[in-house]
């Protein structure tokens, strides 16, 4: 997954949106070597609100891209469109936000649907495949679907 976090680096750098970095105490030190490699241009949120009051501030975003946790079905539970970064140990389908618009990435493996927790495999297969370039291009479709319907709604 190390490689893959290059990819929200790149954000800040194509796009001028606001970075938040959300998710629970686990993550606390992800989100600090996140925040401290975007050079102050992110919010550092994980670990700092209640599943009620981090639904909240989803709600107020307009994009979600993450790894198939509970923040992410929070956010898609809230209506917003999530980018997923899935292993292939699970089923296609079997975990995916509920809702539309979302996109969610897994690489196609022969040990699909292997219900590890643990993988066994050197390499962890379903996860390498998944390069930055790959998870990228998802964000751009995912950023360009966003600003097409946010200048095409009407209130």
């Amino acid at each position: 997954m190390h490689g893959r976090r290059s990819v929200f680096l790149r954000l800040p750098a194509a796009y001028r949106y606001e970075i938040v970095i959300l998710g629970g105490p686990a993550e606390r030190a992800l989100a600090d070597f996140l925040t401290a490699k975007l050079d102050g241009r992110a919010i550092h949120a994980a670990g700092c609100f209640s599943v009620i009051e981090s639904a909240a501030l989803l709600s107020r975003c307009s994009l979600l891209i993450g790894l198939d946790t509970g923040t992410t079905h929070l956010a898609a539970a809230v209506g917003v469109p999530c980018v997923v970064i899935q292993s292939a140990n699970s089923f296609p389908g079997q975990w995916d936000p509920i809702g539309i618009n979302h996109s969610v990435i897994r690489a196609d493996v022969p040990c699909e649907g292997c219900l590890l927790q643990e993988c066994p495999i050197d390499g962890h297969p379903c996860m390498e495949k998944l390069t930055v370039d790959i998870v990228w291009d998802e964000i751009e479709v995912a950023i360009a679907s966003h600003e097409y319907n946010a200048s095409h709604s009407h209130v």
